[in-house]
Formats: C-alpha cells, structure tokens, sequence
C-alpha cells in the first residue's frame, strides 16, 4: 500500500507543479526530488507511459501496473482539483502554437520514449544498479524534453495529466481528440522504448 500511496502523492505534487508553473526547470526539479524520494518503494515514476515500458520489461506484474497507474491518475486528479480550487479554472493540456495535429503526436512520441528509455537504461539495467544519478538524469531528460515540445504538443507525455484534468473539467467534449492523443502517443512511446531498450542493453546479450 505504501507503494501506491507515494506513486499518488508523487504524481499529485508532478501535476499541480507542471500546472501551476508550466516552467521547465521547475518540473524537472521537482520530478528528480520526487524520483528520489520514492526511489526505494516504486518504480512507477508518477506516469502511466514509464509504468507501461516497465510492465513491457516484465520488472512488474499486470496488476501491480494496473494499481500503479489507478494511483497515478487519482493523484493527477486530485491535483487537477487543487489547481481548480487554487485558481478557479480548470486546467486542460492543449498542444502549443506551433503545434500541428501530427506534430503533436509525433513529439510525444517521440519524447515519451526518450524518457522512458531513460528511466530503462538508468534504473532496469544490470549495469546501472550503482549509478546514484539515475534521478537527476530522468529529471533533466524530462526537463530537456518539456523545453523542446512545449511550443509544439504542450509537452505532456503523461496520459496521467490529461485524464486528471479531464476527470475535473465537465466541459470535455471538444478535447476528446487532445485526451486520446494525450493517452495513446506516450503509450506507443514507452512501447518502443522497451523495444529499444531489448536491443541495446547488453543484460539481454
């Protein structure tokens, strides 16, 4: 129970940051603290996409993953409530100005799987188990990440946010198409993380 309990407190205090700031440097500072904190107890890392390319590498069970990510998007959710209650507005990820449909998909799939091959490489390999690190590099993997996409997509490449805020906002009919890409583009990239991590790590030589 512990477990889950810091994956929904982590991804609550991921979201309300990434909400209330929208600033790069801060969410990637906040994502490292929390991947220390919680390092020890869960590998979920505090978004569904991560969990699924750790589920992929058969590192945890079906339902350990399941749980994992109910406890995501709770804590996303209530996050998203927090951020209601704090500003009077809800909060829905859309993607930036430069951003097309296409690009958007493109750019969370792309840097999903940049950070979950991160999260792979720096935390599932045989050959990373003393690296004292890994937090700081998924932290500025993401953080890198979030200052490339989000003047394209919105830079979200967490299916937790997107169904958090949708889950709060009652006017959703309209974001229906963002919400689908927001779940299955960072799903397909963690996918192919796990694929690439299968061919690059030397464990599975």
């Amino acid at each position: 129970m512990n477990k889950y309990l810091l994956e929904a407190i982590g991804t609550f205090f991921f979201v309300l940051t990434y909400t209330l700031t929208g600033n790069p440097i801060a969410i990637g500072a906040l994502y490292t603290a929390l991947i220390y904190m919680c390092g020890y107890t869960t590998t979920g890392y505090f978004n569904p996409a991560v969990t699924f390319a750790i589920f992929l590498r058969k590192k945890i069970s079906f339902l350990v993953t399941m749980q994992y990510i109910v406890a995501q998007i709770i804590g996303a959710a209530l996050a998203s409530l927090a951020y209601f209650t704090i500003t009077n507005t809800t909060f829905l990820p859309k993607p930036g100005p430069n951003g097309t449909f296409y690009s958007t998909i493109l750019i969370e799939i792309l840097f999903t799987l940049a950070l979950a091959l991160t999260v792979l490489h720096a935390t599932n390999s045989k050959n990373s188990k003393t690296n004292p690190f890994y937090g700081l590099t998924i932290g500025m993997m993401l953080t890198a990440g979030i200052f490339t996409g989000s003047g394209i997509s919105g830079a979200v490449y967490n299916p937790a946010l997107a169904l958090g805020a949708a889950i709060i906002d009652t006017h959703i009919g309209s974001y229906l198409t963002f919400l689908l890409i927001y779940i299955t583009a960072p799903l397909i990239g963690s996918a192919l993380a796990s694929l690439i991590f299968r061919l690059t790590d030397r464990d599975d030589e």
